[in-house]
């Protein structure tokens, strides 16, 4: 299985809800950042075919609270990991695949941190779940109908 890692250094970038009858980005910055640390990292890297990717993200602990406490914890408060996961998988649409449709699994963890980041790793899926396999093989070996039922 190809595997592929990325890691963006700086605090992870959340995507603007879209409640508002403009849709104003007002993280653009942090996109386009990260869009250009997705083309540094990966030159010439593009899946296509199903992937499955590894998302963790390590975010800053607040100021008032202690921060050997919290270091290492996972991270419980905002921003949404689901922000969080369309942030990066919008940012990477174009660089490291075509379109989120081919993301067939993600898996995502936030952590506390005082080196802020984000870790990527996209794995090429080709192999086929094992339930699968036989699903598949039945459907093989099933009797055929004869033609004039047609």
């Amino acid at each position: 299985m190809e595997e592929f890692k990325i890691v963006i250094p700086g605090e992870p970038g959340v995507t603007v809800s879209e409640q508002r009858a403009a849709v104003w980005d007002n993280c653009r910055q942090k996109k386009c950042y990260v869009r250009i640390e997705f083309e540094r990292q990966c030159e010439d890297i593009k899946f296509d075919g199903p992937i499955s990717v590894e998302l963790e993200f390590y975010v800053t602990p607040p100021r008032d609270k202690m921060h050997e406490e919290l270091i290492g914890r996972q991270h419980d408060r905002l921003p949404h990991l689901s922000s969080l996961i369309r942030f990066i998988t919008d940012a990477a649409k174009g660089i490291l695949y075509r379109n989120e449709k081919t993301i067939c699994s993600i898996t995502a963890k936030k952590f506390f941190s005082i080196n802020p980041r984000t870790e990527i790793v996209i794995y090429k899926k080709i192999e086929c779940h094992d339930s699968m396999e036989k699903e598949l093989e039945e459907y093989r070996n099933r009797p055929k109908r004869p033609s004039y039922y047609i």
